[in-house]
């Protein structure tokens, strides 16, 4: 309800006065702070994983909060995820990239904590069906954090996503992070140029931005100006003039470049190259004698450069203007507590060897224990691969060679590329062999079984354009088929973090058309749409002889759907929504199968 007089408006919101009383009981201050907002949250002493509901009727809802926000922090954890089901409300937590149950509330306990944590970022707790983004700083003890939230609507009621960040945090070295000490000085040495393209690449919270931060620190800020375009801002660092973008007040990504370039700066870090706007900005900024550092989403440092194609830069300013790139996955470490070591299996020993000819004797294997909460992780570590564009990588570019050629080089000429990083710390029994293969070696294991003629690595490589057929090209293909934009824009978003390349196609037969005209490695349909359903484009997929695996989605609740389905062929079938991380499995399983067939 709206009231308003000559000079305001207000806006007024109805509800019943128990939810008023457990709103505000014991709230902790709540300030404006620069675009965010401050709270202090309360440290709890219920540290129990599940909160039982009688525990619950005893504690306000600004208690509640303040308690998940501590033990979040408590345990490490990068994202508290308040998802409402059918008759509780659930509370995990992201800790070493995993999800994990914390507490149990009541139903509409978990609505009036959302409201409450929406209340202190500035959001509209009145709008429960769109989506929202808001923010705000709190302190716990002598540390400060910026949760970023975000909202979503299920069937089941608003869903919360809250991202903890430490603004202050002191930043590592590139050793610490994980990188080994040759990777650090070449990246010290990098961040040394005057001119130039850096890029770290890597999926969604591989720890792209944490290492950017840490190689900033490697610049003689007294000499050099250093101007940041970030989205959100997050990390402090006072000798950088740091730009935040904000959309709402007009403040685009767009805007801020532009105006960047007209400071004067002698290093410019963007946030991320998003789009061909930001890719051919970052590419004249750095070709015209400053520093450009910027991060992008691509599995290798190689497809880097096939993406930044995709964007529009031309191979020939790519070999001028790019120094490094520098591509990163993140591990989980095993506990050093409780880790068993064992001789290497022959299984270990056979996913190991296409990567390596020194099999390690002995591995470490998760256990458990209280100090990992009986995990068997304890943190997690990054592996890397530093591509340097040298006299050979440069030309290579410049020729067009396809990224399978450029890669089989790299590997022929003994270049410590992430799987050689991660076995090595297989080796020294920081990571476990299974973990490695999932999270590093199973994308590079395309690589090694269907290599490009690799050309010797003591001479320069052929200098004539390939044809996609002269090598595999990557990153791994998908064709996604959906009527529906939102839904389609929101995968394709995801995938593409992962590294994959992602063509969009509205219904069955836009998909038919474009099978007819490229290959791709797999297709991924919507089962009802207009024109040609999923059922059917997966029937004449098979007349067709296209043998790319097709993965089935739908929202529908039809029991007789993934019969169908499978018995048609499909490789899966995958009820909406989906979360984020079963899909990327099903789309390496299906993947993996394909390639074993």
């Amino acid at each position: 309800m709206k009231f308003s007089d000559r000079d305001r408006i207000a806006d007024i919101t109805i509800t019943e006065p128990g939810k008023i009383d457990a709103f505000f009981t014991n709230v902790p201050s709540v300030e404006p702070v620069t675009a965010a907002r401050k709270a202090t949250v309360q440290p709890s002493v219920y540290t129990k994983r599940v909160l039982e509901e009688n525990a619950v009727q005893n504690l306000s809802v600004a208690k509640i909060a303040d308690t998940i926000i501590n033990a979040a922090v408590s345990e490490r954890a990068s994202d508290i995820h308040i998802e409402p089901k059918e008759n509780s409300t659930i509370v995990r937590f992201r800790i070493d990239g995993d999800l994990r149950h914390a507490f149990t509330l009541k139903k509409n306990t978990g609505v009036m904590v959302i409201s409450r944590l929406k209340t202190q970022a500035g959001m509209d707790i009145s709008e429960k069906r769109k989506p929202q983004d808001g923010g705000f700083a709190t302190k716990l003890g002598e540390r400060v954090f910026n949760l970023r939230l975000s909202t979503t609507s299920t069937p089941n009621g608003e869903s919360l996503v809250m991202r903890l960040l430490e603004p202050y945090a002191k930043p590592k070295k590139l050793e610490e992070l994980g990188m080994s000490e040759k990777q650090a000085q070449t990246m010290a040495a990098a961040a040394a140029r005057s001119s130039g393209m850096i890029l770290v690449v890597g999926a969604t919270g591989s720890g792209k931005t944490t290492t950017i931060y840490s190689l900033l620190h490697n610049i003689d800020y007294k000499r050099r100006s250093i101007m940041s375009v970030e989205d959100p801002v997050e990390y402090r660092m006072p000798f950088v003039n740091q730009q935040q973008v904000n959309e709402k007040a007009g403040v685009t990504f767009e805007a801020l470049l532009r105006a960047s370039v007209r400071q004067d700066p002698d290093v410019l870090f963007l946030g991320e190259v998003r789009d061909g706007f930001s890719a051919k900005m970052a590419i004249d900024f750095a070709s015209t004698g400053h520093l450009t550092i910027t991060t992008m989403h691509t599995s290798n440092a190689t497809t880097a450069i096939f993406r930044l194609e995709r964007l529009g830069i031309d191979r020939g300013i790519m070999a001028d203007t790019v120094i490094a790139v520098v591509a990163q996955k993140l591990i989980k470490k095993l506990c050093p507590n409780c880790k068993k070591e064992t001789p290497i299996s022959p299984e270990e020993a056979e996913m190991l060897a296409p990567f390596t000819s020194e099999i390690p004797d002995v591995v470490a294997h998760p256990v458990g224990c209280p100090e990992c909460r009986n995990t068997g992780y304890s943190g997690r570590e990054g592996v890397y691969e530093v591509l340097e564009f040298d006299s050979h990588i440069a030309e290579m570019v410049r020729a067009g060679e396809p990224i399978s050629r450029i890669r089989a080089f790299l590997r022929q000429r003994g270049d410590f590329l992430i799987s050689t990083h991660a076995i090595s710390k297989v080796r020294d029994l920081v990571f476990a062999p299974a973990d490695i293969f999932e999270k590093a070696l199973a994308e590079e294991e395309t690589h090694v079984a269907k290599p490009a003629a690799a050309p010797d690595a003591t001479v320069m490589p052929d200098t004539g354009r390939h044809d996609d057929d002269s090598g595999l090209e990557r990153p791994i293909s998908i064709l996604l088929v959906d009527d529906d934009d939102d839904t389609r824009k929101l995968i394709r978003r995801f995938l593409e973090t992962e590294g994959y390349d992602v063509t969009e196609c509205a219904d069955g037969i836009d998909a038919l058309l474009c099978l007819g005209k490229k290959h791709v490695d797999l297709v991924i349909s919507d089962i009802n749409m207009p024109n040609l359903d999923g059922f059917k484009l997966l029937e004449m997929v098979s007349q067709k002889g296209v043998e790319s695996p097709v993965i089935l989605l739908t929202s529908s609740t039809e029991t007789t759907y993934e019969e169908k389905g499978l018995g048609l062929g499909a490789a899966d079938f995958l009820r909406k929504p989906v979360k984020r991380e079963v899909l990327s499995l099903r789309v390496k399983k299906a993947l993996g199968r394909a390639r074993g067939r």
